[in-house]
């Protein structure tokens, strides 16, 4: 089966975040480069490994996940959360209505890449059926 362009734009954005994202922990100790290369190699793993492997490793992850989400949930409340403080930087006027049309092409963009995806697919496994 061909590779979507979809697909591989998706793909290519991934891994240059994720290298950017390498690359910030601690900057200057590791070039975006490398950081792309790491994260390009390791999402190459699963295809070698299988969907077998890669659905017993989720199967507890979930748990390390819930762990690091309940002690960032208790250092947040233990720190306090005041709503207002925020809003003295919040935009107002159209830069507000440029950050909620922003927001929305984002979201309309996601789903919609996704649904024809999903069209897509339904058409293959209808043909073959």
């Amino acid at each position: 089966m061909p590779v979507s362009p979809h697909r591989l734009s998706f793909s290519v954005t991934a891994v240059i975040l994720g290298g950017q994202t390498l690359a910030s922990i601690n900057p200057g100790t590791l070039p975006l480069v490398v950081g792309i290369i790491i994260i390009g190699v390791l999402s190459v793993i699963p295809c070698f490994v299988g969907y077998h492997l890669v659905h017993y490793y989720e199967r507890y992850a979930w748990i390390v996940i819930f762990i690091i989400v309940c002690f960032l949930w208790g250092l947040g409340g233990h720190a306090g959360y005041d709503v207002s403080a925020q809003k003295p930087l919040e935009d107002t006027g159209r830069s507000l209505s440029a950050d909620i049309l922003s927001f929305g092409g984002i979201v309309f963009g996601s789903f919609t890449g996704v649904r024809t995806y999903k069209l897509s697919l339904i058409d293959r496994v209808v043909e073959f059926t």
